[in-house]
């Protein structure tokens, strides 16, 4: 992603969203807070264009919860249930999940995905299948 100069061009809803990243190259002292900020798709028009940069907004992260079927692609890779979260500063997001106790109980989302229909029959009815 990178600036794009409102001179350049205007975002629009259909294609940008209905909310952008603005980055204002000039603003007062008292307004230095909204130098960078989330701003409506459809009001970015009444933006000074000689000193406005928008770009659009990244996609949220993966959030999965418990009871997800997911497929861990990490160390011992495999198809499995989240049953539970939890906060963990060594992991990238400060989350990890649990799909076992003992050996798939700190998992990075970073290694995550949502489990394909085609992976979710290979599971079954259980609770964990090793790939490897």
């Amino acid at each position: 992603m990178k600036w794009i100069s409102l001179k350049d061009k205007l975002p629009n809803e259909k294609e940008h969203g209905n909310k952008v990243l603005l980055y204002r190259a000039e603003v007062m002292p008292s307004q230095k807070a909204m130098e960078i900020s989330i701003f409506n798709t459809h009001m970015i028009k009444h933006c000074d264009k000689e000193t406005t940069y928008w770009m659009e907004l990244p996609k949220p992260p993966k959030v999965f919860k418990n009871g997800d079927i997911v497929v861990w692609g990490g160390s011992k890779s495999c198809i499995g249930i989240i049953k539970d979260s939890k906060n963990d500063e060594f992991v990238s997001g400060g989350i990890s999940y649990v799909i076992d106790d003992i050996t798939h109980n700190s998992l990075s989302p970073l290694y995550l995905r949502f489990a394909t229909e085609e992976e979710i029959e290979m599971l079954g009815d259980n609770h964990i299948l090793l790939l490897e």
